[in-house]
């Protein structure tokens, strides 16, 4: 008698991500505020999660970044921050997010070459089935 067999149905094919997916934030700081390298990262972490819910229908599990830069430890007001995440890849199980926070003037809707980087990174998010 032979061992059992194990059948298993091929995945659906994953429906193509449409391109761009991203999320963008302008955060204003006020005269004498400051925004620190955690509360950037805390912003950029909660754009990653809406990005996973509008993927897959639910936050997934954030499983760390492969690269993170943080050249200046906070920004000082007045001024505004640009935010980024963006999809760059993604899979049944995981997908792919490169993050940039830049610190632009008052008022600017898109950074600048020659504006300070505040943090630059890329990270994944693991979605299981439970």
């Amino acid at each position: 008698m032979s061992g059992p067999t194990t059948m298993q149905r091929p995945s659906p094919p994953l429906p193509a991500a449409p391109e761009p997916v991203r999320e963008w934030l302008a955060v204003d700081i006020g005269d004498g505020e400051t925004l620190s390298a955690a509360d950037l990262l805390r912003m950029l972490d909660g754009m990653r999660h809406e990005l996973a819910c509008r993927l897959v229908g639910s936050a997934g599990a954030f499983i760390g970044y492969d690269r993170l830069t943080v050249p200046q430890g906070t920004v000082q007001g007045p001024g505004r921050v640009i935010l980024e995440a963006r999809l760059t890849g993604w899979s049944e199980r995981l997908h792919d997010v490169d993050y940039l926070a830049v610190s632009v003037p008052t008022g600017a809707e898109r950074p600048a070459a020659t504006d300070p980087l505040l943090v630059r990174g890329s990270g994944r998010t693991l979605h299981l089935a439970c």
